[in-house]
């Protein structure tokens, strides 16, 4: 219970003394001035005394003595003392308890000394206490208060300025930056330096104000030599650094240097490398050593003097190692002529690959007439030698080859050096290798060519033998080359390809190849299911003189055949058939393998000679079927639905009237055709063509991307039974051609056809489903939004396009491309079937016989030509024609003005028109 009531007291003292408050005032002044703040407390009750503590910043002093009571006082006593060092406490109470006057304003005042660091500074309260009579605290809150000391700050970017070695005569400029991270402008009174060869550029009196920076040039020129020390003074109004001090120091010197010049060469022949003084003082003598790289060697008595020396001597010795050191002086004491120019030059000879090479200078000595040394600096410099440098592979292998045959390899050698590599002789110690390019071959720097090896040897056997290359290189040269080869006796058991018909007999043959005699041969035959081996089929050819021949059965279709002589007889020749067998074949067609193993050749000697054995390929046809269809006067798509033992179009097509164009993104003229393709060919009368051949065994045709020309199989085939891999890849109908193209509803054998699809893939033939049909008619009857245009040559060739409101301008719209020259064709511009009815569009004529007569019907059309509107630009009404005999007319343009309102009905084979 007591502790409820004692939380209940503290929330009613609480709200009583919520108006009672204790704040230090806000005060400014300038830097190492002095303020006087005062305490403020405002109270809502009655007290009699106060306490507080005051945190000093560090750039605020309290002013001892200065503390005092205001008016608001009766009998009270103040008292305020530092504590911790920079804690100002505050006492004032009264004996009598007497209360303090009014409810507001400062109840005290303190004095505090300000520093020089300009800025806003917090007076932080702590230790605060209001009290009234009964001794209670009725303090609500503090607010804390702040000083602002006004005054610039000077800050300056370095504090030394280091211009290292100048020149006599040369000048150097450093600057200083001098920032006021005060609050009030800061003047700089003076900039000045007390020293004739440092020079300030600018004004020396200016301001600055907050946070502004001026930079200040100071240029030093040299002029005479020594060194320097001198101050850049600022002098400003910043309070606590009214005088800034940098230092500027300098050395001022006189140009006497030694330079070795630039220096290249060719290796294996001498060069001269020059070295050089430029100097403003007088020299008597001089040394020098020089670190040589391996490639550098001196040359006996090749150091000399030039023009600038007088009665000077110079010698040149070999010390340890690879230096040498130079010696020049003069026996009377004079000095070298001229102020710049070549003193030495040095012979050394190259030898070396191409490149840079530092020739370093060392201990050093310019002396003047009085034996000081006056060098100011030296310059070592690189040489380079200009060399080619040969690169190769270090070794080549040709592999495997046989005695009969030859090997070629090329040797690709680069140059990456500087000079032109100059390959002088490729020569081999055996002659089964040989260098085919002639020498010498030059190669430029950075650049490679390719030399040609060959190897050929007439026996077998390994073969590793060195080549030596003779160049211009002189590290590399001579440069071995290793090179290897294995030659080998061609002697082979071949299965050879052939071709043969379901149902009849398939003769086999295998065949020896041999470059060494042979006595006997082994080898394991394998046979696909539907190869039955007929017994008693496999003989000897007439390579055999007394041989016998040996067939086993080995395995479910693999047998074993073994032939050999008792009296060692070498079979006859070199080459062809040895064995010949027979076999059965039976459905289904394809090609297949006839597997070699374990196959032996064998010398006299009972050696095996054989070097690899190789397998058949037998090709199984269906039966042979004649297959005949029609083409007619003029161009036709045609294909081949068979397999014909001769794909020329000549036996093919034997009465055809022109070239024979496929299509692959453009036409082509071809001679061979193959099955599954479609071809343009031009007839002269009508004709009915048979072409005889097996069936093929596949019933895919491949497609590539966009329009392809295909081919009918040997079977009539809906289009609705083909499909695709993948699937949905078709973009468009399938095109047929007769005196123009029709859309079919199957495909038959011997013609062509087009069809657009959208990627690779295969078209598959389902032809179980096939069915005799006809051509698709398209009735328009009950249209009312159609124009038909008809277009027929002095050929009697006729074409129709036609116009639609809403019809058939999808994507299967697309026409295939256009015909060859010389077959005539028409077609919207956008090689499209159908065109909107509403606006102008233009119509392309290819190759027709003039004059061309127009028909419309179902609208009035405005016929224009192309060439200039003024040859045909008329208007056509409905059921009308027009006659064009302008040879040159090849493009209309057309555009309907009548709606139609009725149509009868066409015969057109269109398909996508009925969708």
């Amino acid at each position: 219970m007591k502790k409820t009531i004692y939380i209940f007291l503290l929330l009613v003292f609480s709200e009583a003394y919520a108006q009672n408050v204790m704040s230090v005032e806000n005060k400014s002044g300038d830097a190492l001035s002095q303020i006087e703040v005062g305490l403020i407390i405002q109270n809502s009750v009655p007290f009699v005394a106060f306490q507080c503590d005051i945190l000093l910043p560090s750039q605020v002093k309290y002013v001892d003595q200065s503390t005092s009571l205001t008016d608001r006082k009766s009998d009270h006593s103040i008292s305020a003392s530092l504590i911790n060092g920079n804690t100002l406490r505050i006492v004032a109470f009264s004996i009598t308890q007497k209360v303090f006057a009014g409810n507001s304003g400062v109840i005290a005042k303190f004095g505090l000394l300000l520093g020089s660091l300009p800025g806003n500074f917090t007076l932080e309260l702590s230790n605060a206490v209001i009290s009234n009579s009964s001794s209670v605290n009725i303090l609500s809150s503090v607010v804390n208060g702040t000083v602002l000391i006004a005054s610039p700050n000077i800050s300056v970017s370095v504090t030394k300025l280091e211009y290292g070695r100048i020149p006599i005569n040369s000048e150097r400029s450093l600057f200083v930056s001098i920032t006021n991270t005060g609050n009030k402008i800061l003047n700089i009174s003076r900039v000045y330096i007390n020293n004739k060869y440092f020079e300030l550029a600018g004004d020396t009196t200016f301001n600055i104000l907050q946070n502004g920076v001026r930079n200040l040039e100071i240029k030093f020129k040299s002029r005479i030599k020594g060194s320097y020390q001198n101050k850049l003074i600022i002098e400003s109004n910043d309070p606590d650094q009214p005088k800034i001090l940098i230092d500027l120091n300098a050395v001022s010197y006189a140009v006497n240097e030694l330079h070795q010049k630039n220096a290249s060469g060719r290796s294996g022949h001498p060069i001269w490398i020059n070295y050089k003084i430029s100097n403003m003082e007088k020299f008597c003598g001089l040394q020098f050593d020089i670190s040589l790289p391996a490639v550098l060697k001196l040359l006996p008595d090749s150091v000399k003097l030039n023009y600038r020396a007088q009665d000077h001597i110079i010698k040149a010795s070999q010390l340890s190692g690879e230096k040498v050191r130079v010696i020049a002086y003069s026996p009377t004491n004079k000095t070298f002529l001229l102020n710049d120019g070549d003193v030495i030059s040095i012979g050394f000879m190259l030898n070396g690959i191409g490149g840079n090479y530092n020739t370093a200078l060392e201990n050093v000595i310019i002396s003047d007439s009085l034996g000081f040394n006056i060098i100011s600096d030296y310059y070592s410099n690189s040489l380079n030698i200009i060399s080619p440098s040969l690169v190769a592979e270090a070794a080549i292998n040709f592999g495997e080859c046989s005695i009969n045959d030859s090997i070629r390899k090329n040797l690709n050698i680069q140059n990456s050096g500087s000079d032109t590599l100059i390959i002088n002789s490729l020569n081999s110690e055996n002659n089964v290798f040989k260098s085919l390019s002639s020498t010498p071959v030059k190669i430029a720097p950075s650049q490679n060519k390719n030399l040609s090896l060959e190897f050929k040897s007439l026996f077998k056997g390994s073969f590793t033998e060195r080549a030596v290359i003779r160049s211009n290189d002189p590290i590399r040269d001579p440069f071995y080359l290793q090179l290897q080869a294995v030659s080998f006796n061609p002697n082979y058991i071949v299965v050879k390809d052939t071709t043969a018909t379901i149902g009849d007999t398939c003769l086999v043959s295998i065949e020896i190849q041999n470059a060494e005699p042979f006595v006997a041969f082994q080898f394991d035959i394998e046979c696909p299911a539907n190869f039955q081996y007929i017994n008693g089929s496999a003989s000897l050819t007439n390579r055999k003189v007394d041989h016998s021949l040996s067939i086993g059965s080995i395995g479910t279709n693999k047998f074993r055949i073994f032939s050999f002589s008792l009296t060692q007889s070498h079979f006859l020749s070199n080459n062809g058939a040895v064995v010949k067998m027979k076999f059965r074949v039976t459905d289904p067609p394809g090609t297949y393998t006839l597997q070699l193993s374990n196959a032996i050749i064998s010398n006299s000697l009972s050696q095996n000679i054989l070097k690899s054995s190789q397998n058949g390929t037998i090709r199984l046809n269906s039966a042979q079927v004649k297959a005949a269809f029609n083409l007619a006067a003029g161009w036709n798509l045609v294909s081949v639905p068979v397999s014909a033992s001769d794909m020329n179009t000549k036996i093919l097509f034997p009465d055809y009237a022109s070239n024979t164009f496929y299509y692959d993104n453009g036409y082509k003229i071809v001679n061979t055709l193959e099955f599954g393709k479609g071809y343009w060919v031009k007839y002269n009368l009508n004709k009915q063509v048979e072409i005889t051949g097996a069936i093929p065994a596949s019933n895919e045709i491949i497609v590539k991307q966009g329009w392809n020309l295909i081919g009918g199989v040997n079977n009539r085939i809906l289009t609705s039974n083909i499909a695709t891999v993948p699937i949905n890849i078709k973009s468009s109908n399938f095109f047929g051609f007769n005196n123009g193209y029709f859309i079919p509803n199957e495909l038959e054998p011997g013609k062509g056809y087009w069809i657009k699809v959208n990627s690779d893939g295969r078209l598959i033939f389902n032809t179980a489903l096939g069915k005799n049909s006809k051509e698709i008619t398209t009735n328009w009857k009950n249209d009312k939004s159609g124009c038909k245009i008809s277009f027929t040559d002095n050929g009697n060739n006729t074409k129709i396009l036609f116009l639609s409101e809403n019809m058939f301008l999808g994507e299967n719209n697309d026409l295939p491309p256009t015909p060859p020259s010389g077959v005539f064709d028409v077609r919207w511009s956008n090689n499209k079937l159908v065109e909107s009815l509403n606006g102008v569009n233009e119509i392309v004529l290819s190759s027709p016989e003039y004059p061309v007569t127009i028909k419309v019907e179902g609208c009035d059309l405005w016929i224009k030509d192309k060439i200039n509107g003024m040859v045909v630009n008329q208007l056509v009404k409905k059921g009308e024609s027009l006659t064009i005999t302008n040879k040159a007319i090849e493009r209309l343009e057309v555009k309907a003005t009548e709606l139609p309102t009725e149509f009868e009905l066409y015969q057109l084979n269109w398909r996508f028109l009925t969708q």
